[in-house]
């Protein structure tokens, strides 16, 4: 239940599962804080847009773009997994609105199917975890 503007409680009719304060300042930077259960945060609460393109075919001569555009200055660690779930690489970037990487598969990463995520953290420590985007490796 949002509050009105100017407003600084509220009366609610039953003891609520969590609470969650966001703020927004002048330029429209967000930061959140939450109590209770935390099974209700999605990225959109961090991150506007991320993008993996191309998904196919992706190899030295054709990394996949990653793009992606937080709410406000947060921290990126980008995970590379394969089938199993297992880390391949990673791409940290720290402070940033927005990234705009390339990823190249080394050279001995087999073909297959591997997803490309980020984990995303606030200043204040909010973490959310994008959905994870599908890419086929297909090596020269």
């Amino acid at each position: 239940m949002p509050l009105e503007p100017g407003k600084t409680s509220a009366l609610v009719k039953e003891e609520p599962k969590s609470v969650v304060v966001l703020g927004i300042d002048h330029a429209f930077n967000q930061s959140y804080a939450v109590w209770g259960d935390p099974s209700y945060i999605n990225e959109g609460m961090l991150v506007s847009y991320f993008s993996v393109y191309p998904n196919k075919n992706v190899n030295a001569n054709t990394p996949a773009g990653i793009n992606a555009f937080a709410n406000n200055r947060v921290n990126w660690r980008v995970n590379i997994k394969d089938e199993a779930g297992k880390t391949v690489d990673t791409i940290n970037v720290e402070n940033e609105h927005e990234i705009h990487l390339k990823w190249t598969p080394d050279a001995d990463l087999p073909n297959g199917t591997y997803t490309i995520s980020a984990d995303v953290s606030s200043k204040q420590g909010f973490t959310v975890t994008t959905s994870p985007k599908t890419v086929t490796v297909v090596q020269n």
